[in-house]
Parts: structure tokens; C-alpha cells; sequence
């Protein structure tokens, strides 16, 4: 699923990237001229708080989805429950949360033969975790450390939110 999110929206771009969606972040210096005009020649939907901007893109036949801040884990359920995308991080699949790059696994004996990353990483995290991810567009390394542990808990928050959701609809 591709989307742009608007400059109110950072964190919901970077959970939906960890998610496997192709997100691009607007931030501030995209306007929404530029959002309307990505979301059409890339198909993106345009996801945003922004009542003016979802209005402009409804009338040039844009897909929008009008967000209400009513809280990240109803924002993000409401999310994937709209786009049947499921609430399950998989490594393999997602994309950097801070640049939106493709990621790529490593095993340990790979990552302890990089300069660069052994420059970043103590020797403590790469003898404690057998599997790391790279982003191959800002080098960004992961792997399932205590971030794995508290992003799991909020996905199972956004997980009984989309039930919740899903009975109110059915």
C-alpha cells in the first residue's frame, strides 16, 4: 500500500513504514500542492488532518483519508482496519521508519564483518541477536532489542482497537 502522509502525521508514517507500507512523510516542506500532485502520479492515498487539503483532493478524484487526532493507536488502527493491512511487524517485509528505504537481513557473521556498523553497534548487541536488518537507503541498522518488545505491546493495543472497530461496522 502506498500513501503521503501530511506534516501532522510523522508517527503514523513511521508505524505504517515498520508495517511494510511504502509511506512518503510530507513534513514541512512539502505543501500541499506537492502532496496532491505526488499522491496522483504515484497513486498514493493522501492521509491527513487536514479537512482543506482531503476536500482539494477529493474534488481532483485523490483518494483521502480525513484523520481526526483522537489518539496514535485509534489513528493507526482506523488505518489498517480501512486497508485490511494486518498489525504484525515483519522485518522482512517493513521499510525504514525514518527514511521509508527498503531493508535488508543480515546475519550476525555478516554484520561483524562491516567496519561501518561495528562503529555503531557495541559488541554487546551483536553477540546478544542473531538476525539484524539494514536499511539500504540510510544505513540504518535493527534488530529485535527492548524497541521490538514496546512496539509489539502497542500493536496489540491497535490490535483490540480494530476489533472494536470492525463491530461497530459489521
Amino acid at each position: 500500500m502506498k500513501f503521503i502522509c501530511d506534516s501532522m502525521l510523522g508517527r503514523l508514517a513511521r508505524w505504517l513504514r515498520l508495517l511494510g507500507c511504502d509511506v512518503i512523510y510530507a513534513g514541512t516542506e512539502i505543501d500541499d500542492d506537492k502532496i496532491l500532485q505526488i499522491a496522483k502520479n504515484e497513486g498514493r492515498v493522501i492521509l491527513t488532518s487536514d479537512a482543506e487539503l482531503h476536500s482539494r483532493a477529493q474534488k481532483l478524484g485523490i483518494q483521502s483519508i480525513l484523520l481526526r487526532n483522537y489518539g496514535f493507536v485509534n489513528l493507526l488502527a482506523e488505518v489498517l482496519a480501512r486497508f485490511e493491512i494486518p498489525p504484525v511487524v515483519d522485518p522482512n517485509c517493513s521499510r525504514c521508519p525514518y527514511c521509508n528505504g527498503v531493508v535488508v537481513y543480515l546475519r550476525r557473521e555478516d554484520v561483524s564483518k562491516m567496519p561501518d556498523v561495528l562503529d555503531v553497534l557495541s559488541p554487546n548487541i551483536i553477540e546478544a541477536h542473531e538476525e539484524f536488518w539494514r536499511c539500504t537507503k540510510c544505513g540504518k541498522i535493527y534488530w529485535k532489542g527492548r524497541m521490538w518488545r514496546n512496539i509489539n505491546r502497542i500493536l496489540e493495543k491497535v490490535k483490540e482497537e480494530m476489533m472494536r472497530i470492525k463491530k461497530k461496522t459489521s
